[in-house]
């Protein structure tokens, strides 16, 4: 338990954060759900994943949200004929509970590292399930190592509109949670650049950064248990007065 009430904000899509909040509850922390972003699935997103598909059979359909599983799951006329790798746990739950059999990559956790154990295990062809606008760092490293990419967007992420309420709670924090670029740049625009950030890994981190945001820890894997033990640490160096170097890997959801 921590010795002091210590207020965390979650972030991600309503719904997101439900386990992660329940589990820091218990520990003792005081932790609200603040969504910064929304998610949209694109119009006709389904019919050109299966275009892709039909174009190029063979390949592998990688999925790194959650937010892209309903679209894979119309887009699969036949599930179990393709290759499916998907990027966290919750990522590959909402693919299983859809009826998706899927892969997931062991210390698989940034775009680089993704590429690299993609190609080690021979998925040289790569449809990616994406975001209107994908990080490029997998299918540059892909292309890199000889691979061939295609992101076909399937879902946009877009910015909320912050109540009062919201707003308060974001400017109490002692630790922000984020899990996307996308939300640390929505929490800069609502709340400035102070907060000090929990971040699901080294590309979200980088962002926060670069937003001149403090993040205290960085998950080591894109998971509930893992930011559970970054928050545990960040609140450490709360108490400290010393913030730890960020550590840790990500593949991200945008």
């Amino acid at each position: 338990m921590v010795d002091r009430s210590v207020l965390v904000c979650g972030t991600r899509p309503s719904g997101r954060d439900d386990e992660l909040l329940e589990l820091l509850r218990r520990a003792g922390y005081e932790a609200v759900a603040v969504p910064l972003t929304e998610i949209h699935p694109l119009p006709d997103a389904s019919v050109a994943l299966g275009a892709a598909l039909d174009e190029c059979p063979e390949a592998t359909v990688v999925v790194t949200s959650a937010s892209a599983a309903p679209t894979v799951a119309a887009a699969l006329r036949e599930p179990g004929q393709v290759a499916v790798v998907a990027i966290g746990a919750a990522t590959a739950t909402a693919l299983a509970d859809l009826g998706i059999r899927v892969t997931t990559l062991e210390g698989a956790s940034s775009g680089a590292e993704l590429a690299t154990a993609l190609l080690r295990h021979g998925m040289t062809s790569v449809i990616h399930a994406a975001a209107a606008d994908p990080r490029p760092e997998l299918g540059r490293a892909l292309v890199a190592g000889g691979g061939d990419y295609l992101a076909v967007p399937v879902y946009a992420t877009a910015p909320r509109r912050l109540d009062a309420e919201a707003i308060r709670w974001l400017q109490r924090a002692d630790l922000v949670v984020l899990a996307a670029p996308s939300a640390a740049a929505a929490l800069v625009a609502a709340v400035g650049p102070g907060a000090a950030v929990v971040a699901i890994g080294p590309t979200t981190a980088t962002a926060v950064e670069s937003l001149g945001c403090s993040v205290l820890e960085v998950a080591s894997t894109p998971s509930t248990a893992a930011l559970i033990e970054a928050v545990r640490s960040a609140t450490e160096a709360l108490e400290g007065g010393a913030p730890p170097p960020a550590q840790g890997p990500e593949l991200t959801s945008q």
